[in-house]
């Protein structure tokens, strides 16, 4: 797989080759952030879906990103078909403090994922939520977090 990249968004079609090379892809993450105009948020995660509906469409395998900048943005995900592969990160996040925090469950129930790839640092709220709604999770650690168990060895 491969990181949704492209030079220019407004080529994206040029560069549908170069993802066809691979098993497929996981969603931009243009990130929004809660401290963003809502309008904002709202733009950049639809425009997220866009060149994904593009790729898609194109024969690109997708696997669908979860960002979501505020719970107010989450209704941005409705249109992604429950059952796909859902990808999610925690890189650059604080851990989910409680598990009354339940940002990331709402996600999980609005989109209803058949799998999970949830790659970053650890995070077992996230990871028991996932498990409470019954979608199949793949944990992966970040680059730097491997980088730091190779040296100790």
């Amino acid at each position: 797989m491969t990181c949704g990249y492209t030079r220019d968004w407004r080529k994206a079609l040029d560069d549908i080759p170069e993802y066809s090379r691979y098993m497929g892809a996981v969603g931009s993450d243009l990130t929004v952030t809660s401290d963003m105009d809502l309008e904002w948020q709202q733009a950049i995660m639809l425009l997220n879906q866009l060149y994904l509906a593009t790729l898609a469409v194109n024969g690109v395998k997708i696997v669908q990103n979860l960002r979501c900048g505020s719970p107010s943005t989450i209704t941005c995900l409705s249109c992604v078909p429950s059952g796909v592969m859902c990808a999610t990160s925690t890189l650059g996040c604080a851990n989910t403090e409680s598990e009354l925090d339940l940002l990331f469950a709402e996600k999980l129930f609005a989109i209803r994922p058949g799998k999970l790839l949830l790659y970053g640092k650890h995070d077992p709220i996230m990871e028991r939520q996932a498990n409470v709604a019954g979608v199949p999770c793949r944990i992966y650690p970040d680059a730097h977090t491997l980088y730091k168990q190779l040296a100790r060895t």
